[in-house]
C-alpha cells in the first residue's frame, strides 16, 4: 500500500495560505504517527520549498542535512558559516519568488541548536516581511500557535477518510480496520491482507510491528505498573467512569483517579463528555491502544508458550465484543459529521445515564438539539440478530426516563432491520440527510424510528462535507 490518502481540510488550508501574497508563518501541530510530513511532502510537490527536519539526528548530521537541503534548493554547494546565519542565508536564496519553508520536528531543532530560539523571532516579526516566504513549523507541541498568523492542528482521520486506505474492503472489514488503527494513517499502511490477517502477522507475538508499537506508546509516556494496566484494560472494554473503573478493577476510586489523570495529561486519554452527576468519562485516545488492552494483552502469553493458532483462535472470541464498542463510536462521528452545528439547531452528543452514573439499557448515546431543546435517543447493534420492532419499542420506553426526550428516535444497525420494523408505519429507512432534516423530524409529533445502516454509514464521503 502506499500514497497519499484524505487531508483535504488540512491541504486546501494550506493553499489558502499559499495563495496569499504576504509572507506568512503557519505552525502545523498535532500527535506523532498522524502523517504531518506526509501532509506536508503531498503539499509542496508541485511547489518549491526547503525541507528541514531534525528527526533523530545528532548535531554535527543535522548541520550536515540543513546544508544539503539548502544546497538542493539553490542548486549548488551551501555552507553556512554556523547556524546563525540560517535565516540569512534563506532569504539570500530564495530572494523574491514564492517558496515554502518548513521547519519539521521544530522542538527538536530549537534543542539541538539553542541559539536558533534566538534567530527564529526576528526572522518571523521582521525579516520575513520582506519575502514571499510561507514558513511553516512543524511540531507535537501547540505552543507557538498562539503567536503565528495562523495554525493548522493535525488530528486522527475519520472512520470515513481511513476507507480510503483500504478501498478493497467491505464495510464491516473497514469498521474492523478501523477499531484496530483507528485515524492514524501509519497503522493502515501496514495492513497486510485482511484485517483477520493483519492482526495475525502483526500482533500475535511479542516482538509483532503493532505489539510493539502499543507498548512503546504508553512506555515512552508512563511508568507502567499493575494499576495502570488494569485501568486500561477496564477502559478498553467500555468502562468510562472513576466509579465503575474502580469496581471493575478493585483498585481504590483515589488510585484510579491518579492514573486517569496521568492518561488524560500524557494525551493517551481524553474526557469524552460528563455523566449525570457531572463527572468526567473517559476514553482512551488511541484505538491501537483499545484494541492491544481488550483483545490483543488478553491472548498474548500463547503465542509466547503454546502457538500462534491458539492465540488467534482466543482472540476471535473477543473481538467481537471489542467491535461493538467501536460500533457505537462510528455511529457517534457518524452524527457528528453529518449533523454539524448550525442554524437553526445545534447538535451534541451526550450520554444517558441514571442517578448513580449508571448507563440506561438500550440507549447507547442522545443527540441534543438546542433549537428545539430536544433529546433524540440512540440505539445501536453490530453483531448478532437483526434489530426488530422490539428493539425500537425497548428504547422508546427505556428513554422515558430521559427528560425531553422527543418523538423521533435512531436505531443503527450493522446486522440488518427485521422486516416487522422496516414495514412499521413508524420506520422510515431514509437517512436524515442534514441537521435541518433531523430537526424537521424531531418537530413532528408522530412517533419516527429512523433506522441507519452499516452502508448507509459508509456509502458516501457526504456526511464530511
Amino acid at each position: 500500500m502506499g500514497g497519499f490518502v484524505g487531508r483535504a481540510r488540512e491541504l486546501h488550508e494550506l493553499e489558502q495560505l499559499y495563495a496569499g501574497r504576504e509572507a506568512i508563518t503557519c505552525v502545523l501541530y498535532g500527535r506523532k504517527r498522524l502523517g504531518k510530513s506526509a501532509l506536508l511532502k503531498e503539499f509542496c510537490k508541485d511547489k518549491r520549498y526547503i525541507y528541514i527536519s531534525a528527526a533523530g539526528v545528532s548535531k554535527s548530521l543535522c548541520y550536515n542535512n540543513i546544508c544539503e537541503a539548502l544546497g538542493r534548493f539553490a542548486g549548488e554547494k551551501v555552507d553556512l558559516k554556523s547556524i546563525d546565519f540560517l535565516f540569512d542565508e534563506i532569504i539570500e536564496i530564495c530572494g523574491s519568488t514564492k517558496t515554502v519553508l518548513i521547519m519539521d520536528d521544530y522542538s527538536e531543532l530549537m534543542n539541538i541548536f539553542p541559539s536558533l530560539s534566538a534567530q527564529i523571532k526576528p526572522f518571523m516579526r521582521n525579516k520575513i516581511s520582506n519575502t514571499n516566504i510561507l514558513f511553516i513549523i512543524c511540531d507535537e507541541d501547540a505552543s507557538l500557535s498562539k503567536s503565528v498568523f495562523s495554525s493548522i492542528k493535525v488530528e486522527q482521520m475519520s472512520y470515513l477518510e481511513s476507507k480510503e486506505f483500504h478501498k478493497e474492503y467491505s464495510d464491516m472489514d473497514n469498521l474492523k480496520a478501523y477499531g484496530i488503527a483507528g485515524g492514524t494513517p501509519a497503522y493502515h499502511f501496514l495492513f497486510q491482507g485482511t484485517p483477520e490477517e493483519t492482526i495475525r502477522a502483526l500482533f500475535l507475538d511479542r516482538m509483532s510491528v503493532l505489539t510493539l508499537e502499543a507498548e512503546s506508546m504508553i512506555n515512552a509516556e508512563m511508568v507502567i505498573n499493575q494499576e495502570c494496566s488494569a485501568v486500561m484494560s477496564s477502559m478498553a472494554l467500555g468502562a468510562d467512569t472513576i466509579d465503575t473503573i474502580a469496581e471493575e478493577t478493585d483498585i481504590s476510586r483515589r488510585a484510579c483517579g491518579k492514573v486517569l489523570d496521568e492518561l488524560v495529561n500524557k494525551n493517551l486519554a481524553y474526557v469524552k463528555g460528563y455523566g449525570f452527576s457531572k463527572k468526567p468519562m473517559y476514553s482512551l485516545s488511541s484505538n491501537l491502544l483499545r484494541f492491544y488492552y481488550a483483545v490483543i494483552s488478553r491472548s498474548r502469553f500463547l503465542p509466547d508458550f503454546y502457538s500462534e493458532n491458539e492465540a488467534s483462535v482466543r482472540v476471535s472470541r473477543y473481538i467481537k465484543d471489542y467491535m461493538e464498542l467501536v460500533f457505537k463510536d462510528v455511529c457517534e462521528d457518524f452524527v457528528k459529521l453529518r449533523y454539524k452545528r448550525g442554524a437553526p439547531a445545534r447538535c451534541e452528543i451526550s450520554y444517558a445515564r441514571n442517578r448513580n452514573d449508571s448507563k440506561i439499557k438500550y440507549v447507547d448515546f442522545v443527540l441534543k438539539l438546542d433549537g428545539s431543546k430536544t433529546i433524540v435517543p440512540v440505539f445501536c447493534r453490530l453483531y448478532g440478530e437483526f434489530v426488530n420492532l422490539d428493539d425500537a419499542i425497548y428504547l422508546e420506553k427505556n428513554s422515558s426516563r430521559i427528560a425531553e426526550t422527543g418523538s423521533l428516535y435512531l436505531l443503527f444497525s450493522g446486522c440488518g432491520f427485521s422486516s416487522e420494523l422496516v414495514n412499521a408505519p413508524e420506520s422510515d429507512s431514509s437517512v436524515p440527510e442534514s441537521l435541518s432534516e433531523l430537526n424537521a423530524l424531531v418537530q413532528r409529533k408522530d412517533k419516527k424510528y429512523a433506522l441507519i445502516s452499516l452502508e448507509d454509514i459508509y456509502k458516501s464521503r457526504e456526511a464530511e462535507r
